[in-house]
């Protein structure tokens, strides 16, 4: 009896037998573990450490601890996958002179003689920050912070003894700091660097760099800083989190004097550039040109009030048509009172001036 094979030779059932068993030790010795005969096997698989990690080889003595397989599951984001932890327990050695950390996701291989050992090129561990980074000022290559280990499953652990630090080797990175709720605290990847001893930060969420909120008041030319009211939108990049409460008093800075109405929505940017990284506005001037009516008859003077005050251009600067407002009469205009006149803003200046009023009886 034989298996026929499509455009070759059939091959008796004896050789086929043989060719399978051949195969089946290839999959173990020197494959990528993906054989449904030999599952605790392969020449690279991922396992997660047990808590007390994997001790450091003494001399020639080398130790081992049981570790867990995980697996690589695609999810529902197109070109993403999650490491999953499965019930296989797998033994691994440690063959260099510092110890595997307890509780990280490592790289694994397997000997000509089956005996699996760390791969140190490749030591990876998930983590949520536990403090901001960096804690004031602008980032820097070097900085670090401590952070919250975390599961394949996303879960974080709270507890101090399990703590550990990250470094940022480029000063590539900011992180926002943990907090209950939510939005907690920045989540990342770091690598175990033996070398240097440390854990670097691969990846790290994105810092929100444009949002979108709502004025908790009046923001004037003169305005240096003003708050938001209700939880603003994260407008760009994708994923990212904000570093610090957006609605914490004077957060959002007015460095090119823009002016918004209460309640109106802004749009502000993180300037990590300034001499203290911040929120700035960057709405564009919304109010233009308006019409208006004297408050008193105008004489020749600086500023002049006016009152019923309606836009032609932009958005309204006043609450309502009762509230007054002050306009330089740059070109010495003269009128009565209740004399019709449109006034534009000044954006170099700052302020609203006349540029045309009714002439006097």
């Amino acid at each position: 009896m034989s298996i026929p094979k499509i455009g070759q030779k059939t091959i008796p059932l004896k050789d086929w037998r043989r060719f399978l068993r051949v195969a089946d030790w290839f999959e173990r010795t020197v494959g990528h573990g993906n054989s449904t005969r030999a599952p605790s096997y392969g020449n690279a698989l991922i396992v997660k450490t047990p808590e007390d990690g994997i001790d450091a080889r003494s001399d020639t003595t080398i130790y081992s601890a049981t570790c867990i397989k995980c697996v690589a599951v695609e999810t529902t984001t197109p070109g993403e996958r999650t490491l999953h932890e499965t019930d296989e327990e797998l033994v691994v050695y440690n063959a260099e002179d510092y110890d595997v950390p307890g509780e990280i996701f490592i790289k694994t291989t397997l000997s000509p003689n089956g005996t699996r050992y760390v791969d140190h090129r490749e030591w990876l561990r998930r983590f949520e920050c536990k403090d901001a980074m960096p804690t004031s000022g602008s980032v820097a290559a070097g900085q670090h912070a401590t952070v919250h280990p975390l599961d394949a499953a996303g879960t974080i652990d709270l507890a101090a003894a399990n703590e550990f630090e990250v470094y940022d080797e480029r000063g590539e990175f900011r992180a926002k700091a943990y907090a209950s709720g939510a939005d907690r605290g920045s989540k990342g990847v770091a690598r175990w660097s033996p070398s240097a001893a440390k854990w670097i930060i691969v990846t790290l969420q994105p810092h929100a760099l444009r949002i979108s909120g709502t004025a908790s008041a009046a923001v004037q030319f003169d305005t240096t800083q003003f708050t938001l009211s209700g939880t603003p939108e994260i407008m760009s990049p994708t994923g990212a989190i904000a570093m610090v409460d957006l609605t914490t008093a004077n957060l959002i800075k007015n460095p090119l004097k823009l002016q918004v109405k209460s309640g109106d929505t802004i749009q502000a940017e993180w300037n990590e550039d300034a001499s203290t990284p911040q929120w700035e506005l960057v709405t564009p001037m919304i109010w233009d040109r308006c019409t208006a009516l004297l408050k008193t008859a105008m004489t020749a003077t600086a500023t002049h009030t006016v009152d019923n005050v309606v836009e032609i251009r932009g958005q309204s600067p006043v609450a309502s048509s009762s509230t007054e407002l002050t306009v330089y009469n740059t070109l010495g205009w003269l009128g009565d009172d209740n004399g019709k006149c449109r006034i534009e803003y000044n954006h170099r200046s700052g302020h609203w001036e006349f540029y045309q009023v009714e002439c006097p009886a």
